[in-house]
């Protein structure tokens, strides 16, 4: 998965982890909005320019390097974790509003637990539904909500 999103589940406690150090060694993916808006090339250029500089870093320090990999970069890592903190972490990531790249880990662990424990799973609360825009509809529910507030406001007056 991406840094980026790496960076989202990492923060989750009750867990074991372990992961590699970030590097430019595993890749990287253009976003689709990016591909759409005709910015990918100039991404792309980004991203390599970050890798000749990671390169030229990591050969004198690669604790060091890590510091100029963009998020964008590929990483591998590996949780350990109970099911107490699975139904937690998979519940809480898998929601429409959640990134397409963590909410696809979070799915891929939800199917496994489901082919090998079907009772947990079955309890489990997992927003399996696919989504084409994560986070859609937030903008329209806060100005739904900011509108509830001023009409409220408006009629304290």
């Amino acid at each position: 998965m991406d840094i980026g999103s790496y960076r989202d589940l990492h923060r989750h406690r009750m867990m074991t982890q372990e992961r590699q150090r970030f590097s430019t060694l595993h890749g990287y993916s253009v976003p689709f909005e990016l591909q759409q808006s005709g910015l990918a090339g100039q991404f792309q250029n980004a991203l390599e320019k970050a890798n000749r500089l990671f390169l030229k870093i990591e050969s004198r320090d690669g604790e060091l390097a890590q510091y100029v990999v963009p998020l964008a970069y590929h990483m591998r890592f590996y949780q350990w974790q109970n099911f107490r903190q699975l139904f937690w972490e998979t519940e809480l990531r898998t929601v429409s509003q959640g990134h397409p790249d963590y909410r696809f880990i979070e799915l891929e662990k939800y199917r496994l637990v489901k082919e090998k424990f079907p009772l947990i799973a079955s309890y489990m609360l997992v927003d399996t539904n696919e989504y084409v825009i994560a986070r859609r509809g937030t903008e329209e529910q806060i100005a739904a909500k900011e509108k509830r507030l001023i009409d409220r406001f408006k009629e304290r007056k």
